[in-house]
């Protein structure tokens, strides 16, 4: 099956010059060949539609491209997002990089009931399961139903795992501009590590469309809270 995939990939145009700067950007331990995302997204398309998920469970990807078009077929595939969930926990067993977790969320949408409560089931799991579950709750769940899920979540989670701990700034930041009382409250009392509560200050500060007053207050808060806290 492994070869299905580098089949469908044979003849994509490999670029030199996009190849050295996607591996400046993204860390991975599977080699990159240099090919957008553009045709990672047709060849997906393509094999979804032309065989099961569960030919694809099992798949061990050779470079990052590979890695990233099997996320994509799971997400393109037209099935109840029940009928996913095994296919999801592979991927994200072999996934490695940041690029690839975010491209697979950004396509996957669905704002289903179950979906949300795989993905509350699967945050205090670590690593990119963790990183998959706060990013995909920030596209699907931003509302006024699951917000106080969400936080409470987060409130317990483990710190300090880079990409998870940007993935909750990540996700505060987009939160402040419609829910900012709620997001004050959990920014002042929950475990965040320096990291999270300086990048969440600085992605507010960096929303175009943000009132300047609000990034004031942001950052007045983020002082408070590291004096409060004594993080110098």
């Amino acid at each position: 099956m492994n070869n299905i995939i580098t089949k469908e990939l044979q003849d994509a145009l490999r670029e030199p010059k996009y190849k050295k700067f996607q591996a400046r950007l993204v860390r991975s331990s599977l080699p990159m060949e240099g090919i957008r995302t553009d045709k990672l997204r047709i060849a997906a398309i393509k094999l979804a539609e032309e065989y099961p998920l569960s030919e694809f469970i099992g798949l061990k990807p050779s470079t990052v491209e590979e890695l990233t078009v099997l996320g994509l077929i799971v997400a393109y595939k037209d099935i109840d997002i029940e009928k996913k969930f095994e296919a999801i926990d592979y991927f994200l067993s072999v996934n490695d990089n940041w690029f690839t977790n975010d491209t697979v969320i950004s396509t996957l949408k669905n704002k289903s009931e179950n979906y949300f409560n795989y993905l509350m089931n699967m945050m205090h799991d670590g690593g990119w399961r963790s990183r998959y579950s706060i990013t995909s709750l920030l596209w699907n769940f931003l509302d006024d139903e699951h917000l106080d899920t969400i936080f409470d979540g987060l409130f317990v989670i483990k710190y300090g795992d880079y990409y998870v701990d940007m993935a909750v700034a990540w996700f505060l930041s987009k939160a402040y501009l419609n829910y900012q009382d709620k997001v004050e409250d959990f920014y002042e009392t929950a475990p965040l590590n320096k990291l999270v509560l300086k990048t969440t200050v600085t992605k507010i500060r960096d929303i175009v469309g943000m009132p300047r007053d609000k990034k004031e207050r942001m950052e007045e808060i983020l002082k408070d809270v590291l004096c409060k806290r004594e993080m110098y």
